[in-house]
């Protein structure tokens, strides 16, 4: 089939990690000052439950909201330029990679996002763009590349801005410069030469001695280039990060290794005009498993997989739009007909709803995977031996069933929405993510732990049986000899009685020793 282009598009790479630091702790009141994060304050999301909208949003009306279970971040322009990258939001990227096609591709960065839970699970969420009208297969092949932080992937080049590079440079060598002062002038423009005319015109006392023409241009010519996995870890360091789920070891230290992908992409409307009824199927199918997946196109999918009816991993939501699920990412793909009001709101307001509504569902559902796995990956880490739980006095096992029944009461979802499809969106991202297997998973891990727990107390009311059983023996025998001590100075006097009460003692004394020993024999039993 000819060449298909994208109409439009979007695309976030969704980083998965689990912290440490204690939710609302110390390093949360580093996230607005010195790690430059903003704490996005948003508008009730239409057609979702009330009590769904609420969970990750902060309300203007009431800023501590109890029936949130997480937060929502964007990184300022200040921060932007602290971990390394452009501040400007439009600023173009280039990416390049060395597989054996080896090539390069240019995109933007607009948002960088960050969601925190109360489980202690986080995203950190790239926004990015590509070029207008890039080939659908194009789109595809760049997923496939800028999701793999490992293995020499995930570095991108940008040029900065100019002006910014000579300011940085000038502070380097020790001199603050107003920007106030040059940067709303500059009426010679930002090429190396009119920068240089420009500091030298407003001071040249102070200026001209500090920076030269060649340096200027050698600043025009610098590259910055960013490790996607490396910026990642800068990004949430401050909480403390656990674990990345997926991940790669460099010099001792955890790095994630990929992202996962959730996209949508609207055909263009030639495509309804190029090749047959079948051609368009096979494209259709192709196309939506290769976005969902973000493989390369050197694999080979079979016909289960290709399949749009009857698959657990496509929901056809209308005549022209799929959705795609998988455990890589999911995939919104329409195509424009010959419609203008149709076409109109697919490319305007409805990718408002999927930055929105839909990418916030598909956040609820990767938290409950997350933070699922999570709580399976603590619970491996319990005593491993009834000894090791006796010292512990259980406290970990407690503590580890109150944070599964917690995240059970306010964190599990089945139903999000009032609207038909968009439940049934949510529907398909709950099954491919195996939220229901992983759940079962842990039930089961909590009625093992109910049974080790029965145990430890079994053991330790034997335990305690046996020292009530030792207590009471000794108390037995000191009171008999108590009880006995009087008769025995009575009778002792009496040499005609002395046979008769040895032979009462001993047998006396030999029916405690019975007692004692058939005691600890129904104990041990």
């Amino acid at each position: 089939m000819e060449l298909i282009r994208a109409a439009k598009q979007m695309t976030n790479f969704v980083v998965p990690f689990s912290f440490g630091e204690e939710y609302d702790g110390k390093g949360f009141e580093k996230l607005v000052g010195e790690a430059h994060w903003e704490e996005m304050k948003t508008s009730p999301r239409e057609n979702l439950l009330e009590h769904i909208d609420v969970l990750v949003r902060l309300d203007p009306k009431k800023e501590t909201p109890k029936e949130t279970i997480g937060r929502n971040y964007r990184l300022s322009q200040q921060g932007r330029r602290f971990y390394g990258l452009a501040k400007n939001e439009s600023a173009s990227y280039t990416y390049t990679y060395q597989d054996q096609r080896k090539g390069s591709f240019t995109f933007s960065i607009p948002t960088i996002r960050l969601f925190l839970f109360e489980t202690g699970i986080g995203f950190v969420v790239y926004q990015m763009e590509y070029q207008d009208k890039i080939p659908v297969f194009d789109v595809a092949d760049h997923l496939y590349h800028q999701k793999n932080f490992a293995k020499g992937y995930g570095h991108i080049y940008y040029q900065p801005n100019l002006v910014d590079s000579v300011y940085d440079y000038l502070e380097e060598k020790g001199m603050h410069v107003d920007k106030t002062v040059v940067r709303p002038r500059m009426k010679y423009g930002k090429t190396p030469g009119g920068i240089l005319r420009e500091f030298q015109e407003i001071d040249s006392s102070l200026y001209d001695s500090r920076i030269r023409q060649e340096e200027v241009e050698g600043l025009a010519e610098r590259v910055i280039s960013v490790e996607l996995g490396e910026m990642t870890r800068k990004l949430v360091n401050f909480l403390t990060p656990t674990s990345y789920f997926h991940e790669f070891m460099r010099n001792g230290e955890a790095f994630p290794s990929y992202a996962l992908v959730y996209s949508g992409l609207t055909l263009e409307p030639e495509f309804l005009e190029k090749g047959n009824e079948a051609e368009r199927l096979a494209y259709l199918q192709t196309c939506l498993f290769r976005l969902r997946r973000s493989f390369k196109e050197s694999y080979q999918p079979c016909e289960r997989d290709l399949r749009l009816e009857d698959s657990a991993e496509v929901y056809q939501a209308f005549e022209n739009s799929y959705w795609g699920f998988s455990l890589e990412g999911m995939v919104n793909l329409t195509y424009l007909v010959k419609d203008e009001k149709t076409n109109h709101f697919l490319q305007g307001n409805y990718y408002g709803n999927l930055e929105q509504s839909y990418f916030y569902l598909y956040i609820i559902a990767l938290h409950q995977r997350y933070a699922l796995l999570h709580l399976s990956k603590q619970a491996t880490l319990l005593p491993h031996s009834i000894h090791d739980m006796m010292k512990d006095k259980g406290h970990s096992m407690d503590r580890l069933r109150e944070r599964i029944a917690y995240f059970n009461l306010r964190s599990t979802f089945k139903h999000v929405s009032n609207i038909t499809h968009q439940d049934r969106v949510y529907e398909g991202i709950h099954q491919s993510l195996q939220i229901d297997d992983l759940m079962d998973k842990i039930e089961s891990e909590v009625d093992s732990l109910g049974s080790l727990v029965n145990l430890q107390k079994e053991v330790r009311h034997k335990k305690s049986e046996r020292v009530y059983v030792g207590l009471s023996t000794v108390f037995v025998v000191i009171s008999t000899i108590s009880a006995l001590w009087p008769l025995f100075n009575e009778f002792w006097v009496l040499p005609y009685q002395n046979e008769a009460f040895l032979g009462t003692s001993v047998g006396i004394i030999l029916l405690g020793l019975f007692v004692i020993v058939g005691r600890e024999w129904m104990v041990k039993e």
